[in-house]
C-alpha cells in the first residue's frame, strides 16, 4: 500500500485543493492533517482516498508525521504549496525501488552541510555549545533545479520525501520540531542508519506557488541556535556524503 501524508492550515486552502487533486488519485490513502480547522472540508469528502484528520492541537508541519503508517509499503510526504506532476508517485516509487533494498529515505530536495567555522578548533568549540554566533553552511540541491544523478546527502526535504513505512519515525520523536522537521527527520535517519538520497530530476519538473509566510523565509534561512546544534548531531558524521549512487535499473 502506498500512503501519502500532507499537513495544512486555513490560509493554504486553495493550494491545498490543488495539491490534493494532483496526488490523491496516485496513492491508496492520503492523510490530510487540518491544522487550525474546526471541521473537515466538504470539498474533500468525495475523494475516496482522502482521510481528513483534525489534530487536537496545531501540529504545523510536524502533522505530516501524525498518522501511523508503519504497515505501509511506501510513505510519501507532500507540501500544500507544491505542484506535483501527474506521474509523480509512480515515477518516485520507481526511482526509490532502483536504489535497492538498503534502508533509504529519498526525495527531490537535498542538503549537504559544511562546517560552520574557519577552523576545526572553532567548529568544535561551537559544537560544544560554547558559541552561538555561527551557523551551518550548506549546499542545497533544490527541488526546482535539475539533478542528473542520485546523490547521498545529509538531509532531504520532507515535502518531496519517500520512505518505507517500516522506516517511518514515530510522531513522538518528531514532536517539538515545528518548522525544522527536515532536520529532525535527518537526525532520525542518522540514528537508524537510513541512507538519505537526493533523487535525479529535470529542471522545472517540480515547482511551487509563492507565499510570503514560508518556513524558509521566516525560519530556515537563519536557523536558531538550537536547530544548528541539532544539525551538529548528524552533519559531518557520515562517509560518502555527496557521492553518486548508481540506480539498479540504469
Amino acid at each position: 500500500m502506498i500512503v501519502g501524508n500532507l499537513a495544512t492550515y486555513p490560509p493554504r486552502r486553495e493550494t491545498l485543493l490543488s495539491a490534493v487533486t494532483a496526488v490523491s488519485s496516485q496513492v491508496d490513502v492520503l492523510h490530510v492533517i487540518l491544522n487550525e480547522y474546526e471541521d473537515t472540508l466538504p470539498e474533500l469528502d468525495e475523494i475516496d482516498s482522502v482521510i481528513q484528520i483534525l489534530p487536537q492541537e496545531d501540529t504545523k508541519d510536524v502533522g505530516k508525521f501524525l498518522p501511523e503508517v508503519f504497515e505501509a509499503k511506501y510513505v510519501l510526504l507532500f507540501d500544500d504549496d507544491l505542484i506535483y506532476p501527474g506521474d509523480y508517485v509512480s515515477h518516485t516509487v520507481a526511482l526509490f525501488e532502483s536504489l535497492g533494498p538498503t534502508s533509504c529515505a529519498a526525495g527531490y530536495h537535498g542538503v549537504i552541510y559544511e562546517k560552520p567555522a574557519r577552523s576545526w578548533f572553532e567548529f568544535l568549540s561551537w559544537r560544544s555549545n560554547e558559541r552561538k554566533d555561527l551557523t551551518w553552511r550548506r549546499k542545497v540541491l533544490h527541488y526546482k533545479s535539475a539533478l542528473d544523478k542520485a546523490l547521498i546527502v545529509d538531509q532531504i526535504g520532507t515535502g518531496t520525501a519517500i520512505v518505507r513505512g517500516s522506516d517511518f519515525p514515530a510522531y513522538d520523536f518528531m514532536v517539538g520540531s515545528q518548522k525544522f522537521v527536515d532536520v529532525r527527520f535527518a537526525l532520525w535517519c542518522y540514528m537508524k542508519e537510513i541512507r538519505q538520497v537526493a533523487l535525479p530530476k529535470p529542471e522545472g519538473w517540480l515547482c511551487s506557488r509563492t507565499f510570503e509566510d514560508t518556513i524558509y523565509h521566516n525560519f530556515t534561512k537563519t536557523n536558531p541556535h538550537h536547530v544548528n546544534l541539532e544539525i551538529s548531531k548528524f552533519a559531518l558524521r557520515r562517509d560518502a556524503i555527496g557521492e553518486e549512487i548508481e540506480l539498479l535499473d540504469a
